[in-house]
Formats: structure tokens, sequence, C-alpha cells
């Protein structure tokens, strides 16, 4: 899915938790639109949904998943027919079922 053509992976953390380690292939800023400065994550997904760039399939992706349940929701209704899918357990469980080197804060 990383990397896999139309299809953004949206990491929802502040771009600070971003820096300290991420997934290759996702993304935490907005660089097809106006905020090409602010985070995009949650905060900014709530405010501005229309804010995520465009894709046939958005994944959310945080820490521990709780955040990008959330962006994902938000998505959907504005979105409705577009597939959003979040990550169940965030980093955290990547890195305990995929990637075992994948480091965890």
């Amino acid at each position: 899915m990383l990397g896999e053509s139309g299809v953004v992976v949206v990491d929802t953390r502040p771009n600070v938790e971003y820096d300290i380690c991420a997934l290759p292939h996702t993304t935490s800023t907005c660089t097809s639109c106006a905020l090409l400065t602010e985070d995009i994550p949650l905060a900014t997904i709530l405010r501005a949904p229309d804010t995520v760039p465009d894709a046939q399939r958005v994944v959310f992706l945080c820490r521990r998943g709780n955040d990008s349940q959330v962006a994902a929701a938000k998505l959907r209704t504005v979105r409705p027919g577009a597939v959003v899918q979040d990550v169940r357990g965030g980093l955290g469980a990547w890195s305990r079922h995929v990637d075992t080197k994948f480091p965890i804060y």
C-alpha cells in the first residue's frame, strides 16, 4: 500500500513527532494546498478537511490509532464517496506486527 499509485497516506501526528520517525511514502504536510507550512494533521483535518489531498484512497496513520480514526471519520463526512481508511493501532501496531525495527517513542 505504501507508495501505491492513487493512495495518499497521511500521518496525523504533529510535524515534530513525524520528524522523530515516519514511514516512507507518507505525508505530514499538505504540499498541494495553501497551508504549505502548517501541519495537515488532526487539528487541520478537523478544521479544514479539504486540505487532505484528493486520491483514490486515503489512509490515515497516527501514533496509537486514535487520531487517525477521528480524521478518517471526519473525511468520510465530507467525501462520502471516497475510500478512507485508518491504521488500527497506529505506528505502535506497525512496529509490533510489520516492522519490529521501526522506532517507537
